[in-house]
């Protein structure tokens, strides 16, 4: 992990896997992992990332996501 700018650059699922389950109260997520697109190579592991999202997101939290409808 890299701190750049007051940003951590991490992958997602292994920085979430390192906090605290419980600890986010609210959560908004916009995305690209949707096989949709084609992001130059990149891949997003849904299941992995929603997996995370869910446990560090307090019981009785919010967690938001926007999905472009075609």
């Amino acid at each position: 992990m890299v701190i750049k700018e007051g940003f951590f650059v991490s992958d997602c699922v292994q920085f979430m896997s390192r906090m605290d389950k419980d600890i986010i109260d609210l959560t908004v997520t916009s995305p690209p992992y949707d096989n949709l697109r084609h992001y130059e190579g990149y891949s997003f592991e849904f299941e992995n990332i929603a997996t995370q999202l869910y446990r560090v997101t307090k019981s009785g939290g919010y967690l938001f996501g926007l999905w472009e409808t075609k």
